[in-house]
């Protein structure tokens, strides 16, 4: 009976025992556990970790490790204009191609192989194909400021965008193309009658290059940016031939884009913005930091966050434990513009070298960055900054200067605009949790 009654008891206080805990648990951030005699630690939170945020903008950024090639042209009350062009060379499908003495060329396309966009497709979009009379070289570097040297029009049509539609092809269908007819006069010249003369220029893809150096694209309306693949065999430019002026039968020689695992053919994008009339100040205020911030890829603005005040977590005995920095979406962009599905925080140098943060480097950032919505569709980034914070108050660092950008920003068009730390509501916050002996 005894035992029973022992039992009863310490089933009870078992039961109790949270209660127990939660009852002894403190206010202002402590978890309770310095209620235990051995802890010498509170575990605590902050948020008073003072910053200011305003637009910056680069000058250039370098756009010739891309996998996609950008054109087209947007136009927004919140952004300004920004274009984008592109260069991209081409390889020989077979080197030394010969051609009948008698060939007649009887059209030219250029076709580039859908990959997605941003924007109004439902807007006509004019286009203007030139040859290029650059060289490129994979193994140099290209800004996205860079002026190409223009030769002769190949071809223009205004279009329609249909990113999403495949198109006819013969008797089948196949993946979303765009297609521009070229001069095929200028083809039966530089390629055909070219390739019986000057057999050189045919003998490999390096003296093809060297001979043949590719096309600029450029948009000149629409309010939307294409997205190309300029790797695939699809992104090629098409001679359709007969062997005689009787002959019914056409051939087809292409020169394409390079699908091999280590792409041998350059793609580079251009990009150009202007602010005019937009709602982008290019004068910020560095003091007192701005009640909007924008981000913008494609070389458009981006953010700055420099942390002017570390607060209590430069007082001895600090630990930082977990650093979050959280950015909203100012409410509304969203419904006319897509917000870039991730951003990076950068760490801005003295000399405003910008590079990778120490948090970037480590598994558990996994997900810093990423855009999340909430209630209300609130959309929100928030980016972990846990080492490079803590690295900052070990060197004795008196502010922390870092830049928001979208991530893929040579290769997507995606904006956005976000509130400020001078801002009524909703402002950005630095979360911090951290221990102290």
């Amino acid at each position: 009976m005894r035992k029973k009654n022992l039992t009863l008891v310490l089933r009870t206080l078992l039961l109790l025992c949270p209660f127990l805990f939660l009852s002894c648990e403190k206010d202002l951030g402590s978890l309770g556990l310095d209620q235990l005699n051995d802890q010498k630690a509170d575990f605590l939170f902050t948020d008073s970790v003072q910053f200011i945020t305003y637009t910056a903008f680069d000058d250039s950024i370098p756009t010739s490790l891309t996998g996609r090639l950008l054109l087209g042209r947007l136009q927004s009350p919140e952004f300004g204009i920004s274009k984008s062009a592109f260069a991209t060379n081409f390889l020989l499908e077979q080197v030394n191609p010969s051609f009948p003495s008698n060939a007649v060329v009887d059209s030219v396309e250029l076709t580039l192989r859908y990959v997605g966009y941003y924007g109004d497709t439902t807007t006509p979009m004019h286009i203007k194909i030139f040859a290029l009379e650059d060289r490129l070289y994979l193994d140099s570097t290209y800004f996205s400021n860079h002026v190409f040297t223009k030769g002769p029009l190949l071809g223009e049509a205004t279009i329609l965008p249909r990113p999403t539609t495949r198109v006819p092809r013969g008797a089948d269908t196949v993946s979303p193309l765009l297609v521009v007819k070229l001069d095929k006069d200028y083809f039966k010249s530089t390629i055909v009658e070219h390739s019986r003369t000057n057999t050189s220029d045919f003998v490999n893809q390096e003296a093809f290059m060297n001979y043949f150096k590719g096309i600029y694209a450029e948009a000149l309306s629409g309010n939307a940016v294409l997205y190309f693949n300029p790797f695939l065999a699809t992104t090629a430019i098409r001679i359709y031939y007969r062997d005689s002026d009787t002959a019914t039968v056409f051939r087809t020689f292409r020169l394409q884009g390079d699908n091999s695992p280590v792409p041998i053919n350059a793609a580079i994008n251009v990009f150009e913005n202007d602010y005019t009339g937009s709602w982008i100040k290019e004068v910020q205020d560095t003091i007192a930091g701005e009640p909007t911030t924008f981000v913008s890829a494609m070389n458009g603005p981006y953010t700055i966050i420099k942390i002017t005040n570390f607060g209590p977590l430069k007082e001895p005995g600090v630990v930082i434990n977990k650093v979050e920095l959280v950015l909203n979406v100012l409410p509304g962009i969203e419904s006319k513009q897509i917000s870039p599905a991730r951003v990076s925080a950068l760490l801005v140098s003295e000399d405003g070298t910008q590079s990778a943060i120490l948090d970037d480097q480590v598994a558990s950032a996994d997900f810093s960055g990423l855009l999340t919505r909430g209630r209300f569709r609130r959309a929100t980034y928030t980016l972990t900054l846990t080492r490079q914070l803590s690295k900052a108050i070990l060197q004795n660092k008196t502010e922390l200067k870092l830049a928001i950008k979208a991530q893929n920003s040579i290769s997507t068009a995606n904006r956005t605009a976000l509130i400020g730390n001078n801002s009524g509501e909703f402002k950005p916050v630095i979360n911090v949790y951290y221990t102290k002996f």
